[in-house]
């Protein structure tokens, strides 16, 4: 996921139902929603 420069963007909720070592590289949905704004900005 990482090596082809993919992030995952899931409900904060569903982050536990990945395992350990995914988990840093998830994105919540909330979190990129502000992203997407800050760019709008």
């Amino acid at each position: 996921m990482v090596d082809f420069g993919v992030q995952w963007v899931v409900p904060a909720k569903l982050t536990d139902s990945f395992p350990k070592a995914i988990r840093p590289h998830l994105q919540t949905f909330e979190s990129f929603i502000g992203d997407i704004r800050l760019l709008g900005s």
